[in-house]
């Protein structure tokens, strides 16, 4: 058991690094141009506003607009809940969680996570991409779900773009009183 356990310790770094460098294709954007969009979608920043406890076991992290009139919850599970809660309140546990593991191999390479995505709503789940940028400029586009790159998104203290029709499916307007929409509950 202990040849499995260090044989998969020393796995996920290389499988960490093959994925990012030999299945994510560069893009245009390695001039300094956003990188493509297969649609153009439009794109608005959103803030990580919380995570909130919908009822045991059921969380969901909660995206706000910059009017700050409109939220956007995506339902997650407890231990996502917990890792952007934790990024959210800057605390650090002893050993690295998943997120701080990638990210260590992302800047070990010399790349860094540049733009983050929560781009379509399909069949109640939630697409999202993640743009890394190596030291040369060049970028890569990866797809995640978006809790993982929510997560990502906290740690390296940039806003999520969220497609505006992702929003107007999905999200509550808070502008009055009461919401005008009711979130639809939607698993990742």
């Amino acid at each position: 058991m202990a040849i499995t356990y260090t044989w998969r310790m020393r796995s996920i770094p290389s499988l960490l690094l093959a994925l990012i460098l030999f299945t994510a294709a560069p893009t245009r954007a390695d001039k300094g141009h956003p990188a493509p969009h297969p649609k153009q979608p439009a794109f608005l920043k959103m803030k990580v506003r919380e995570v909130r406890q919908h009822r045991p076991g059921v969380y969901a992290v909660i995206l706000q607009s910059p009017d700050r009139n409109k939220i956007l919850p995506i339902w997650i599970g407890r231990r996502e809940a917990q890792a952007i809660q934790l990024r959210l309140s800057k605390a650090r546990l002893p050993r690295p969680l998943t997120h701080e593991l990638l990210e260590s191999v992302v800047a070990i390479l010399g790349a860094k996570v540049v733009r983050v995505e929560v781009m379509a709503l399909r069949d109640k789940v939630f697409i999202g991409k993640v743009d890394l940028q190596d030291a040369q400029g060049k970028r890569y586009r990866l797809d995640g779900r978006p809790s993982d790159l929510i997560t990502l998104a906290v740690g390296a203290g940039i806003q999520v773009h969220v497609a505006r029709e992702v929003l107007d499916q999905a999200g509550v307007d808070i502008s009055g009183d009461e919401p005008k929409k009711a979130a639809k509950k939607t698993s990742l």
